[in-house]
């Protein structure tokens, strides 16, 4: 993962909580390119 703090590694299963407005990105893994997935949530 790609981060406004520098690059992270990540593996299956792995949870990472991203700030408002804090940019990421993922790299496509070779082996499983689907293997991550990107949720946003609101909150009040």
């Amino acid at each position: 993962a790609i981060t406004d703090e520098g690059e992270i590694d990540i593996s299956r299963g792995d949870i990472l909580v991203f700030k408002p407005g804090e940019s990421h990105g993922f790299e496509a893994d070779s082996v499983d390119p689907l293997a991550y997935i990107c949720i946003g949530v609101k909150t009040t």
